[in-house]
């Protein structure tokens, strides 16, 4: 799957490939046309003992001769040869400069070495390979001996001998530069460095959000909150009701903290909360905040806008045969089918809750009509704060419809599952639709030690401060 991700993204940027394609023709042309000429041609030595008359005589000079083949190519490029082919062609280099036109190649257990020179004259790189190999001969037959070895008499001694079997010619063409490769060359470089760069960029984005400065620079804003991750939470979905000592509600109540200090003024607000995906917690953080939230002496209405996967009843555990699709068709008014729900440990408080109702055949169209705009007038002037639980951003168009309604949007990021690609193009759904981002919230992030060892003890009355979310 990660690879045929990979290769729909590239496919999706053809036109990309293609321009870097041009652009490495062009460069690939350019440097054909610009570089200067250089010629190659090459001259042939074979490497032989003068004497051996037996066939165990010629095994074992065969073999001697193979293990000193190596040892002349070297010789070759050393001063010993060149400064004499310097001086005698007077060429204005030194020997170092030019051992770096000379390649010697010798293949594996051969004897016969081709000296291989490159000039910008075919001339005189004929002549340098010539030169080369004649005075290499004269070397060779210096450093072989011919006064002898091992003590014995020169008459008695095998000796090494190189002999000229093909001499350097002036080539005709250039070897470099070559146009057709130099364009292949350039066009292949170009595509393959664009397709690493889109496959790079494609991971990168790819990768999960861990931490608060991946998730900042993957929406560009700021995180108001991080939830930190639970086990339980399946058994127990409300912790701030529930469980208010638990890290994880914690987590909600100063996420409620970061909403107020973000919270220009206190005219009645009416928030999106939304994700990127399904699954990463828009219910959960929803009907959390919206607990906190009630115990701030403030009117909060907790709308279930999902209209296709309707989970606010189900968490809240009220009846959800009517609701929100019921009023925006005509079948109710909104008072009627609005629940009254207490916390289970603060009972003095009550939140009021709009489940979503049945599920239409039609949610964007509702969710984007005169007559949701009407609802959320009349829902403004009745209530402090409106928390509307919406659809994921990327699959569907619902929640950036009600964002464009609302006075802002909560993005929430599960630390575990959210990639940094989908948060950035959730974040850009809604400021296409002129939506205000109010902030992000890390869902199921790493518990901070320093959070969870400053979370009450259980038996102890949670002081009001931080039943409205500050810790101060």
């Amino acid at each position: 799957m990660a690879l045929a991700r990979l290769f729909a993204t590239s496919r999706r940027r053809w036109l990309t490939v293609v321009l870097a394609g041009l652009v490495g023709l062009l460069i690939g042309g350019g440097y054909a046309l610009g570089a200067t000429p250089r010629y190659e041609t090459s001259s042939s030595l074979f490497l032989s003992l003068d004497r051996g008359n037996t066939v165990s005589e010629l095994a074992e000079g065969t073999n001697y001769t193979q293990d000193l083949a190596p040892s002349y190519a070297r010789v070759a490029t050393m001063p010993i040869v060149l400064e004499p082919v310097i001086e005698q062609l007077h060429l204005p280099m030194a020997a170092s400069a030019l051992a770096r036109q000379v390649d010697v190649h010798l293949p594996p257990g051969g004897v016969v070495l081709q000296i291989r020179v490159s000039d910008t004259s075919p001339e005189r790189a004929a002549a340098i390979a010539n030169a080369i190999a004649a005075q290499l001969i004269a070397t060779a037959s210096t450093l072989s001996g011919k006064g002898g070895t091992n003590g014995k008499s020169g008459s008695d001694t095998a000796h090494l001998t190189l002999s000229l079997v093909s001499s350097a010619v002036a080539p005709d063409s250039p070897s470099s530069p070559n146009l057709p490769v130099d364009l292949a060359a350039g066009l292949v470089l170009a595509v393959t460095l664009v397709i690493g760069l889109i496959i790079g960029s494609e991971l990168l984005s790819s990768a999960p959000v861990r931490d608060r400065q991946t998730a900042m620079r993957a929406g560009s804003a700021t995180v108001l909150g991080a939830i930190v991750d639970d086990r339980k939470s399946r058994q127990r979905p409300l912790p701030v009701s529930t469980h208010p000592y638990l890290p994880r509600a914690e987590g909600f109540r100063m996420l409620l903290t970061g909403l107020q200090l973000v919270r220009s003024s206190r005219e009645p607000l009416c928030m999106v909360i939304t994700a990127a995906t399904r699954g990463e917690g828009s219910t959960s953080t929803a009907a959390n905040l919206a607990v906190a939230m009630c115990h701030t002496d403030q009117r909060v209405l907790l709308v279930d806008a999902n209209l296709r996967h309707p989970g606010v009843a189900a968490v809240l555990g009220v009846d959800g045969q009517a609701g929100l699709s019921t009023v925006l068709t005509g079948q109710a008014r909104w008072q009627d089918v609005v629940h009254p729900w207490e916390t289970q440990i603060w009972g003095e408080r009550r939140l009021s809750v709009l489940p979503a109702g049945p599920v239409p055949s039609n949610p964007s169209e509702l969710l984007d009509s005169p007559a949701m705009r009407d609802l959320l007038a009349e829902l403004r002037a009745a209530h402090d704060v409106i928390l509307l639980d919406c659809p994921p951003l990327l699959p569907v168009a619902d929640g950036s419809f009600l964002a464009a309604q609302a006075d802002g949007a909560l993005l929430v990021i599960d630390a575990r599952r959210s990639r940094q690609r989908h948060v950035s193009d959730a974040v850009n759904r809604l400021r296409m639709a002129r939506a205000t981002v109010l902030g992000l919230v890390l869902n199921r992030a790493q518990e901070d030690s320093g959070n969870a060892s400053a979370a009450p003890t259980p038996g102890t009355r949670l002081p009001r401060q931080v039943l409205h979310g500050n810790r101060g």
